[in-house]
């Protein structure tokens, strides 16, 4: 099962068009794969989900509960459209904090219903942007280029093509548990076994997002206004 790792990496920013040619190259790219509307949509579900974590207070959600966050504004999608990659932003506003986060968010497409789950952080520290104090939190943008570096830089090949085994890494790596292998990860899968890695992932994958919730009682779930009564 793949596990949330803490990656102090040194993060050197240039400001530099580059950047921002770069970031429009990324979302053109997945807008034109998933389409704006779409897009725009699984944005909003994303939101609502993270809004809808918050009010339950689930426990994977306690730093977003505790420190300001954002959540980027590119979203990746695979050529198939069903599996997506963006990160979370989370501002440490406190005296003694030095550094700041980012988190892998991952979306994927279950028998046509958008699941929405966290993966590893980074922590980003201030020291290494030129002329940033020390104990001020980054800026949206700031940690925005940050992520285009670390976060989302292989989502597009050299030829500017969706990089599809960039996905499989995230989504099937072997972090996740072997399909070769099933009974090494016994624990989860208490006796399940699968033919085709796809049934296999997909249920790693929810097994995380039921995971999610786990001390809340289901008659005791908050739910948010209106339209997002059913978001996982």
């Amino acid at each position: 099962m793949k596990k949330t790792n803490i990656l102090l990496l040194t993060i050197f920013l240039f400001s530099c068009t580059d950047f921002i040619i770069e970031k429009f190259d990324y979302k053109r790219k997945s807008i034109e794969k998933i389409g704006i509307e779409n897009y725009k949509h699984i944005f909003t579900n994303l939101k609502d989900t993270f809004n809808l974590w918050i009010l339950n207070s689930l426990p994977s959600i306690e730093a977003e509960r505790t420190y300001l966050y954002n959540l980027d504004s590119l979203l990746c999608f695979n050529n198939d459209k069903n599996r997506f990659i963006s990160c979370r932003h989370l501002y440490v506003n406190i005296n003694d904090a030095t550094s700041d986060d980012l988190q892998f968010l991952y979306g994927e497409k279950i028998n046509n219903k958008w699941y929405f789950f966290k993966g590893a952080s980074i922590s980003v520290m201030r020291s290494v942007i030129k002329n940033q104090p020390k104990n001020t939190p980054l800026s949206y943008q700031q940690l925005h280029q940050t992520a285009l570096d670390v976060v989302y830089s292989g989502y597009l090949n050299e030829k500017g093509e969706i990089n599809e085994d960039w996905f499989t890494e995230n989504f099937e790596g072997s972090g996740w548990g072997d399909f070769n292998n099933q009974p090494s990860i016994d624990w989860i899968l208490e006796g399940k076994r699968f033919t085709n890695k796809k049934d296999f992932f997909e249920f790693l994958h929810l097994t995380v997002v039921k995971n999610n919730w786990n001390g809340v009682h289901k008659d005791s779930i908050k739910q948010l206004p209106s339209k997002n009564n059913n978001i996982p």
